[in-house]
């Protein structure tokens, strides 16, 4: 074990240096002399709490402690107590008593500072006793140094109102939340986070302030200043005490699909809207419902006033896949893939249909008004609603079958054979409508 030889100091004059000599023998009585030269300081270090700066601060759980503590020959430490621990009486003391509960050391001068954080048994408003003491390099203790102050152990409370958790907004937003605590609120912060970027909306002092208060900032160019996609609302408030509370709430601004709008709305260029109905009007700021178009079409089908409607989407089919019928009064259109609306015209009769056009087939029970063309049956044609390449009245542009080749055939009434010309048999063909039986068909020289 080490030796000790206790050495009085009480004679020596205040920063005395003293020459301590020392001489180790072993049992082979080989020797070794070693010297030290100590300061004498038996003046203990001075003391005072710089912050808080009096008895009676109402603070928070959590607050900062500062001191001012001198020394001839420097401080070592300082150490802070909460209601009067029995190590502040008897620091040297070694009685299981002195635990150095709720105890704090502070070893950074010039100010010593500590941020005490008080534990959860402090749950209501009272009075705490801060006890402390410096201690200087040669161990000395000062005089004990005591303030009394009271604690308020509750944060603030934020309710956000406005706006609503993961609502999808547009440009115009209201941020509203209320604020209370038990005591006088001294600061509130509104902000918006977008990625690691901080937006300042509000500040507001203790002035303006009081133990219950609601604000309110109106944005109106949200898309704008925020950008779109998600976005969080922080609202930060602070107490008297210098309690602190912070409550956030995640948002977004313009939607990115249709399952960030409420049921009965889509997203359509990032903002949620009511869709137009089947059949309804359509445009940039209308979109349509779920598993519809929106396309121009006319009435009639090869008229000049086209307007957008929301159109089924439909398959014309080909000779893997069955078409799909739209519905009486609509065709599948083969390049757009929706159901358009047909002319309500007779292919037969040619009733529907204005003068210098004809009735063209284009679904079971669906025709199309088309101009008439001056192509010759059994030449090559085309069909579109311009009359160039079109048929003449009478005849329409089919698909050969044996020549897969489309040309202009004559069409007749399969109940009424004789509108055929002499020599002609009216033939019914394989229509590739919509599959269903049509008393139309094609003249053809009887065999």
């Amino acid at each position: 074990p080490p030796f000790r030889f206790p050495i009085s100091t009480k004679n020596g004059k205040e920063g005395d240096t003293i020459e301590i000599a020392v001489i180790g023998i072993d049992t082979r009585g080989n020797r070794k002399r070693i010297v030290c030269l100590p300061k004498i300081d038996n003046t203990p270090p001075s003391i005072k709490f710089t912050r808080p700066t009096a008895d009676g601060l109402l603070l928070g759980r959590t607050f900062d402690v500062e001191f001012e503590a001198k020394d001839r020959f420097g401080v070592k430490e300082v150490r802070l107590w909460v209601d009067g621990s029995p190590c502040a009486l008897d620091p040297n003391s070694a009685s299981k008593r002195c635990t150095e509960k709720n105890s704090w050391i502070a070893k950074v001068g010039p100010n010593y500072p500590l941020k005490v954080q008080l534990p959860k048994n402090y749950q209501t408003e009272q009075d705490i006793l801060l006890t402390a003491r410096a201690i200087d390099n040669a161990g000395n203790f000062s005089k004990i140094a005591r303030l009394r102050i009271k604690i308020d152990p509750f944060k603030p409370e934020i309710f956000i109102r406005s706006p609503g958790q993961g609502e999808v907004l547009s440009d115009s937003i209201d941020f509203i939340a209320r604020i209370t605590d038990n005591q006088r609120l001294k600061k509130v912060e509104f902000w918006v986070e977008v990625g690691k970027k901080k937006i300042p909306l509000l500040t507001r002092k203790k002035k303006d302030l009081v133990s219950d208060i609601t604000l309110i900032f109106p944005e109106r160019s949200a898309s704008t200043r925020f950008g779109l996609g998600k976005q969080k609302f922080v609202v930060y408030a602070e107490d008297e005490s210098g309690n602190q509370s912070t409550s956030t709430r995640e948002f977004r601004i313009g939607c990115g699909d249709s399952t960030d709008c409420p049921l009965d709305q889509v997203c359509h260029r990032s903002v949620c809207m009511v869709p137009a109905g089947l059949n309804q009007p359509c445009g940039p700021g209308t979109p349509c419902t779920v598993k519809t178009l929106c396309i121009k079409s006319s009435a009639p089908f090869c008229g000049s006033n086209k307007q957008s409607f929301c159109r089924k989407r439909c398959n014309p089919g080909n000779k893997y896949v069955q078409p799909q019928t739209c519905g009486s009064g609509f065709f599948c259109d083969k390049t757009n893939q929706v159901c358009i609306p047909a002319d309500g015209c007779d292919p037969l009769s040619n009733k529907g249909c204005d003068a210098g056009k004809q009735c063209i087939l284009v679904d079971d029970d669906a025709g199309l008004c088309y101009p008439n063309g001056t192509v010759k049956d059994g030449d090559a044609c085309s069909q579109s609603c311009n009359s160039k390449g079109n048929c003449r009245q009478g005849s329409w542009c089919a698909l050969d079958q044996s020549t897969g080749r489309a040309s202009c055939m004559r069409i007749c009434d399969t109940k009424n054979p004789t509108t055929c010309a002499k020599g002609l048999k009216c033939v019914r063909p394989r229509w590739g409508f919509g599959g269903g039986t049509l008393n139309i068909g094609i003249c053809k020289s009887s065999p």
